[in-house]
């Protein structure tokens, strides 16, 4: 494992926050968020749940025609589309028109840490998603905060721009934030287990930045991640068509070291295609349906520790 050493070594000053959102159905076929957020929306008890006496809760049901119709979008990604700059509107694509909306949301009401919920049908139990902009030390020291508050295992992903050629997922909205990944699950459905620690995450990340906004100071540490590289799409034949499936040995086995010689992939015909790289690598969001019409069989990440300077409130 390579450790990636943080310059900083003074405090680092940071200014506290007053806006939070938390966002569900920026895929419409992920139930976990849409239901969190229309609970908390219409109960005023629930609601009680999300609220905290140092910033203002934001409640958003992101992509509602997708919701309607339980699918992940209506003409494209809507966690592709968002950006920190001015995103240009497109009126034949309802989620680009839906991503400026949220933008001039988050702008209205100053949001400046925002909690994207989603859902996977990988085994990758829970996990806490970075984008470039926001692996920052605050950043990094609240999702560690939060690693170090849940008593289950919880993964930190950082994306850079492995999706991408930027920054597009609902957090670059704000620069500051998370999206919250559990799974397994299988899209257009409900688990209580899957439920129950989402809405812990949920409660815990917004206490952090509770006790942060109120003095906590952040002390300077080491944490583990794993850092996002790139996609592996499935073997293709000649036509184009997907010719082999992920391996019996590799499914559901997010998070664990795959080493050279491993079983990869297996054909149709029942062949096995092993993983000749030299470099270890930890595969993430195997198999994950959705992104099957993409033709990616998984992600390709990096375990490394990174120090962490400490981090105290302006």
């Amino acid at each position: 494992m390579r450790s990636i050493e943080m310059a900083e070594t003074k405090p680092e000053r940071v200014k506290t926050f007053s806006n939070v959102s938390i966002s569900g159905g920026t895929h419409g076929n992920e139930m976990t968020g849409i239901h969190l957020v229309r609970r908390w929306m219409s109960n005023a008890t629930a609601r009680t749940e999300v609220e905290r006496s140092s910033f203002k809760t934001h409640l958003l049901l992101s992509n509602p025609r997708a919701i309607e119709k339980c699918v992940r979008y209506i003409h494209v990604d809507l966690n592709r589309q968002f950006s920190h700059d001015p995103i240009t509107p497109d009126k034949d694509k309802y989620e680009v028109q839906r991503a400026c909306e949220i933008q001039k949301w988050i702008a209205d009401n100053n949001v400046d840490y925002s909690i994207d919920l989603h859902n996977t049908t990988s085994n990758m139990g829970v996990t806490l998603i970075l984008t470039s902009l926001a692996a920052t030390t605050i950043g990094l020291q609240i999702t560690a905060s939060i690693k170090e508050a849940i008593n289950f295992p919880v993964s930190i992903l950082s994306l850079g721009f492995a999706f991408g050629k930027r920054d597009s997922g609902f957090t670059s909205l704000t620069k500051s934030g998370i999206g919250i990944e559990v799974g397994p699950l299988a899209h257009g459905t409900v688990k209580s287990e899957v439920f129950q620690r989402t809405a812990a995450v949920v409660s815990k990340t917004l206490d952090i930045i509770e006790a942060f906004n109120n003095g906590k100071e952040f002390q300077e540490r080491e944490i583990e991640l794993f850092e996002c590289k790139k996609m592996v799409k499935y073997p293709c034949d000649e036509n184009g068509n997907i010719s082999a499936m992920i391996h019996p040995k590799l499914e559901e086995q997010d998070w664990k070291p795959l080493k050279k010689g491993d079983p990869m992939f297996m054909t149709f015909g029942g062949q096995t295609i092993t993983y000749e790289e030299e470099e270890v690598i930890w595969p993430t969001f195997i198999n994950e349906a959705s992104y099957l019409e993409k033709e990616i069989a998984f992600a390709v990440t990096k375990k490394v520790k990174r120090h962490l300077g400490a981090v105290k409130r302006i």
